[in-house]
This record gives C-alpha cells, structure tokens and sequence, in this order.
C-alpha cells in the first residue's frame, strides 16, 4: 500500500481499507516514503497503540501484541520500583515521538525515562523532544524479528543508555562514540545488572501488579544488601 494511501486509511479510521494496520505482533513495512509523509502518518495515526520507525525513507508500522506490551509494562514497573529502593529521582517520558526531519529519522522508544538530566527539564508533566535534553534511559521490547535496526535511532537521539530484551535476554547498553557497547551493570542504576532486571519477568506466583511490586521490592533489596524494607509494614 503506497504511503500516501496508507495515510488516508488511517485519516478515514480505516474506511479506505478495513484492515490498514498490521495485526498485533506483526509489522508492516513501506519503502520511499518521504519525511512528510511518515510525518502525516504519524500525526494521523495520533495516540492509538501503533509503533512507527522511519529510518532513511523505510517505514515500518507494528501493531505491538500483548507479549510485547506486557514485558514493556513490567520493565516499567522494574524501572519504578529500582528507583524507589535506591532513591534515584526519576521521570517518565513513555513512548513519545522523537523525529527529525534533519536527519531523515523518527521512532518511539517502547519506554524513556530521564533521570540524571531531570534538573534541566521542565515542570512535571512537559517534555517536547526537539528542544528539550534526551532521555537517560531507554528500553527496547523486542519480542518478535523487527526488519529496520532501531538502535542507531536511540544513538541519534541521544540516549545514553538503553535495556535491549529479546524475548529471553536482556542487554545493558551505553551510548559511546556514536554507538552502543554492552556493560555489566546500569550507569542509571549503579549496581544493577541485566540478571536483576530480568528477574522481574521471573515473579509469577502472584496474583497481581501489586503484589508483584511488593515480591519484586523484596527481591531488589536482597540482590543489593539494602536491608529491611522499612515500608513494608
């Protein structure tokens, strides 16, 4: 389907075509598409739960499937309470837009966070990509073979640090000299390791999320020698 017509299905709410987006899990992928276009579909496509990379004229549009979903939302979960235990002031930016025409690129991260650049932000609440500082941290679900390269994006907007999952490990990744290198252990969470974020998809024998949380707690605060969880009582 041309870009172009692409962009007035989704504009008519998939009038044009009844099934203009891919099926959850599934990508679909358009070549010489132009920054204005993956503009337009970007905009028209709006807040809907649709994941778009244009790298260079390729677009590539995934309807995200609830196994991607869900390991995104418990990184996210991981992220909150690491932050909590180790008293590191954090700030979520989810999954907004980063594009440039500049540079012929645009993405969402599947989650960004800043952290140590937090002091030069904004009230809660306001973030604007193209003005604003990067985020720190980055985390890229990748639960099924995506054919566009995502990490050079992440690199050149800036993100000094990135979680890469691949639906059975977890990589750590910091931004040096224009790409990424695998590290042992979080710059953004100092003593943290891929095994420990992992272990946060390992706690099933619960109910739910906020037991989890609280299962999760226990299982940071033993790994990193914090004690006793003076907020658990």
């Amino acid at each position: 389907m041309p870009a172009t017509q692409l962009e007035q299905a989704v504009q008519a709410d998939a009038e044009v075509d009844p099934r203009p987006m891919p099926e959850p899990g599934r990508c679909l992928r358009l070549s010489g598409v132009s920054y204005d276009e993956y503009d337009a579909i970007s905009e028209a496509i709006g807040e809907r739960n649709i994941r778009i990379t244009y790298i260079d004229g390729e677009l590539e549009i995934m309807s995200p499937s609830y196994k991607h979903d869900w390991a995104k939302m418990y990184f996210h979960n991981a992220v909150l309470v690491l932050a909590r235990q180790l008293k590191i002031k954090i700030r979520a930016c989810g999954s907004t837009t980063h594009k440039r025409k500049s540079s012929d690129k645009g993405f969402e991260p599947d989650q960004a966070y800043h952290i140590m650049s937090i002091p030069s932000l904004g009230r809660l609440g306001t973030y604007e990509p193209t003005k604003d500082v990067p985020p720190d941290l980055g985390i890229e679900v990748d639960v099924f073979s995506k054919s566009l390269e995502r990490l050079p994006l992440y690199a050149d907007f800036g993100i000094g640090e990135v979680w890469r999952y691949d639906n059975r490990n977890l990589d750590i990744l910091q931004l040096r000299d224009g790409g990424y290198v695998r590290i042992e252990q979080s710059v953004c969470f100092p003593g943290v390791t891929s095994e420990l974020i992992l272990e946060s998809l390992e706690v099933m024998d619960v109910d739910d999320d906020l037991e989890w949380m609280d299962r999760y707690t226990e299982i940071v605060r033993e790994r990193l020698n914090l004690g006793d969880d003076e907020n658990s009582s």
